[in-house]
């Protein structure tokens, strides 16, 4: 009996043959010019007449003809081989059963691999998702707000000012010119700001946690299939030559 990972190459190569033969058959017979042709001859309605010669456009394929590249002879073509080779897939992965483990815990108990397949494309995603969570800046220290829900780094004032004139005297008034004052803005202080920040993020290892644990169980699933696919299955063959049969009756006889 074939291991499920050797079915599963098979089903993917024949699935991927059938598709570009019934591509090409389609594609074909969509050009009446290659399944149409005509014989026409002259025949004058008086005797000696102007003859002409005879117009012949051969047929050039038939659709049974194309079809039999996709059904075969007596059915047993790649349309055929397809069907059962995916039957015999589907039911294997029906029948296969594993457990997903990390260390000693069993995670999923008996699962077959579509499962797995559906548990690797979602892990990913999740990784992807989690990997790129938003995180506390480190240089700020933080304490977690209950009531809030939210994160608070400790507080921190700074000085509020205020552009004040300021005014200065570098000479003074003579009978021949006024006063000569210099003017300049000077910053004033009048008051503190006291900051809070406040976050929604987490903490790096929370996060680097969170991935690490995502990881695990992708591991884990990716072990779970390795056993998965080197169990063997039965070979089906007991529907595809009905099916394409039951389709394609007669037609091929012409």
């Amino acid at each position: 009996m074939p291991l499920l990972s050797q079915v599963i190459g098979h089903a993917q190569d024949s699935k991927k043959r059938v598709k570009a033969l019934m591509t090409q058959v389609y594609h074909t017979l969509q050009k009446a010019s290659v399944y149409t042709g005509l014989q026409r001859t002259y025949r004058p309605m008086m005797e000696g007449g102007t003859e002409y010669p005879p117009e012949t456009s051969i047929v050039q394929t038939t659709v049974p003809r194309e079809l039999l590249s996709v059904v075969g002879d007596l059915y047993n073509g790649p349309l055929t081989e397809y069907i059962n080779e995916s039957l015999t897939l589907n039911a294997g992965n029906a029948e296969v059963k594993v457990d997903v483990k990390v260390g000693d815990r069993v995670v999923f108990a008996k699962v077959p691999p579509t499962f797995l397949m559906e548990m690797k494309t979602l892990l990913t995603d999740l990784n992807t998702m989690v990997s790129k969570l938003p995180t506390l800046d480190p240089a700020t220290q933080w304490a977690f707000n209950t009531n809030s829900g939210v994160w608070e780094s400790l507080p921190t004032e700074t000085i509020k000012t205020q552009k004040t004139k300021r005014f200065l005297s570098v000479a003074k008034a003579t009978d021949k010119h006024p006063e000569q004052v210099q003017v300049w803005d000077e910053d004033q202080p009048i008051g503190y700001w006291k900051k809070v920040d406040l976050s929604g993020a987490i903490p790096l290892p929370v996060r680097n946690e969170l991935v690490e644990r995502v990881v695990t169980l992708q591991k884990a699933v990716d072990n779970a299939l390795a056993e998965a696919n080197a169990m063997t299955v039965q070979v089906r063959k007991d529907g595809g030559m009905d099916m394409v049969n039951y389709i394609f009756q007669d037609l091929l006889s012409y």
